[in-house]
């Protein structure tokens, strides 16, 4: 899977997401990371995803500087930390979109008058499909939230990874022809998807909206 080139917060490729979270449930907020990188989006989650060898604070202002967007994980904590309500201050400043997800407790300021989903007891699987099913929303991200995921179904190196990204798939509706191409060649090549039960069960309400007939594998 891509990862950032040395002192940029960020891969080249993919959508980059800030993800504001309170300290105490940076484990949480890491594996929400790790679920969106499995459908070609990446998080970024400050002091797992930083470089060691730079300063954190300016990896953060660098993330927020070049954020396209800033997802804020609302756990009870988050409201009383002078960092998250900087960070979405920031991103609001900017002008970017920003979405938060309420985890027991409502956003406060500026943030707090739109009426945001809960996510109260998710996992943090079920937290990423609803921020990936937000970003799809997104006009001006949807055709690289797309890209990035055939790349994640590509490069799927488990069955896991290849449902996960033929999920995502599905939840985008509609492929252009050249995406479509370019799915039927990694269901025919990749035995993580091709020769997968769980990525095939995944693609198949994809493949049968658009009156198409799934590959078979050929390794």
């Amino acid at each position: 899977m891509t990862t950032p080139a040395h002192g940029s917060p960020w891969p080249d490729d993919l959508v980059r997401v800030f993800l504001s979270h309170s300290a105490v449930h940076k484990q949480f907020a890491g594996e929400v990371a790790q679920h969106l990188r499995e459908v070609g989006v990446y998080g970024f989650v400050a002091h797992d995803t930083m470089t060691v060898s730079l300063p954190w604070q300016d990896q953060i202002e660098d993330a927020l500087r070049t954020a396209e967007v800033l997802v804020a994980l609302i756990h009870p904590e988050f409201n009383d930390s002078a960092w998250c309500q900087q960070e979405i201050g920031w991103a609001l400043g900017r002008g970017i979109p920003v979405f938060c997800i309420r985890i027991g407790r409502d956003p406060q300021g500026f943030a707090g008058r739109t009426q945001w989903p809960s996510a109260y007891d998710q996992k943090p699987d079920e937290v990423a499909r609803t921020i990936n099913g937000w970003l799809n929303s997104q006009p001006s991200l949807s055709d690289r939230i797309t890209g990035g995921l055939i790349k994640a179904l590509a490069q799927a190196g488990s069955y896991f990874e290849g449902e996960a990204a033929a999920k995502g798939l599905d939840a985008v509706g509609t492929l252009t022809s050249d995406q479509w191409e370019a799915v039927d060649s990694i269901v025919r090549t990749n035995d993580q998807v091709g020769g997968s039960i769980l990525a095939r069960r995944a693609l198949s309400p994809l493949y049968y909206r658009a009156d198409r007939d799934l590959p078979k594998y050929t390794g």
